[in-house]
């Protein structure tokens, strides 16, 4: 088939590939075959040789492909000439799939972040078929505020430092391990918004001995941990030390042993006050000083309440103690024994004496000095 020439370019449809028409009403693009000359008369039907490509050029947007010598090339719309450079499909493509490729990822929050030993820390990691490795990861990048981050199994996960409101969950799957080693550092510590709350269940967070504390809550506006096993750090195994008005804690069927210092420490600083339950916690051989210690003298905050239950503060220095006239604290069903000095104490701080109370259902008895050093205010009824 001979070709049309426009602007010293040589245009060839394929034997076989339909021409274009223009309908120049609607401005679309349709395709029709040339047909062939009339043997008696020499004339054609359809349009003239120039016409498809015009239309082609005129009616198409600004690149197009075209087929010249069975492969294709571009052209522009806006010109009547071919580009020169052959295009094939597979360069496409390629350019298509490179363009998708370098396209930046970015992370979408989420409000339930899975956790895994097998898990990788990236951009794409949080769902249960592609999990994190690390609660600090989950923690930075992955978790909105308000979230959660689940355990799917049995693993070390390494510390974390919480700086909003979240929930770190292991529902029962095994060991979810919490470890820090390094003796100027706590495993998870907890630096919160004044109204941010923390949910910690399930975790054992064990300072391997040399690990200075086991939680460190210094700020946020609630703590609650169940189900966790706090052990073998150097200093404490729970240290609560707010510091900016009054956080509420609780802390559930919790072990806080085997500690070199303290249990559970409730400590508030500058005006900060806590308002907290302790209910079904083994708070054992914390050797040097107590299985759970309050103390009011470092905040000029409201008074600090903290209320014990049905729990075992055995075989410390001291099992429970106190000091600060804005300190209250009380027992029931707590068994206090083999203690080491006191049972229950209830010291004179530098801002007073604090007020202990107890229910009368207690056993305390078999403490090294004296089973109950102070006063506990006995109350009556339910």
């Amino acid at each position: 088939m001979s070709g049309a020439r426009g602007r010293g370019h040589d245009l060839k449809l394929a034997a076989g590939w339909p021409a274009l028409n223009h309908d120049r009403d609607s401005k679309r693009c349709f395709p029709t075959r040339e047909r062939a000359p009339d043997p008696r008369t020499g004339a054609r039907e359809g349009p003239a040789r120039d016409e498809p490509r015009k239309a082609f050029c005129k009616c198409l947007p600004s690149t197009v492909l075209w087929r010249r010598n069975r492969t294709w090339q571009t052209t522009t719309a806006n010109k009547e000439s071919p580009m020169t450079r052959p295009v094939s499909f597979s360069t496409i493509a390629a350019v298509m799939l490179v363009s998708s490729a370098a396209a930046p990822v970015t992370p979408s929050g989420l409000y339930r972040v899975w956790v895994s030993g097998h898990g990788t820390d990236g951009a794409s990691c949080g769902s249960p078929t592609s999990p994190c490795r690390t609660l600090q990861y989950a923690h930075d990048n992955i978790v909105l505020a308000s979230g959660e981050i689940d355990i799917l199994d049995p693993a070390g996960y390494g510390a974390v430092t919480i700086t909003k409101a979240l929930s770190i969950v292991n529902d029962g799957v095994g060991t979810a391990g919490v470890q820090q080693a390094n003796a100027s550092s706590a495993a998870i510590t907890i630096n919160a918004g004044a109204s941010d709350a923390i949910y910690l269940r399930g975790l054992n967070i064990d300072g391997l001995g040399t690990g200075q504390d086991g939680i460190v809550f210094n700020s946020g506006g609630s703590l609650t941990v169940t189900n966790c096993v706090v052990r073998h750090f150097a200093q404490t195994g729970i240290l609560v030390q707010t510091h900016n008005g009054t956080s509420l804690l609780s802390i559930s069927n919790t072990i806080a042993s085997d500690n070199a210092v303290n249990g559970i420490d409730i400590t508030p600083s500058k005006n900060g006050s806590v308002k907290g339950t302790i209910t079904g916690v083994d708070a054992s051989r914390n050797a040097a000083s107590y299985g759970i210690w309050v103390s009011g003298d470092s905040t000029s905050g409201t008074a600090t309440f903290v209320m014990v239950s049905d729990s075992n503060l055995s075989s410390n220095g001291t099992g429970i103690a106190a000091a600060g006239a804005g300190v209250r604290f009380g027992i029931t069903r707590v068994i206090v024994t083999n203690n080491s000095v006191d049972g229950v104490g209830t010291f004179n701080g530098t801002s007073g004496v604090p007020t202990a109370y107890t229910w009368g259902d207690n056993r305390v008895s078999g403490n090294t000095r004296l089973d109950i050093n102070g006063n506990l205010t006995a109350v009556s009824g339910k």
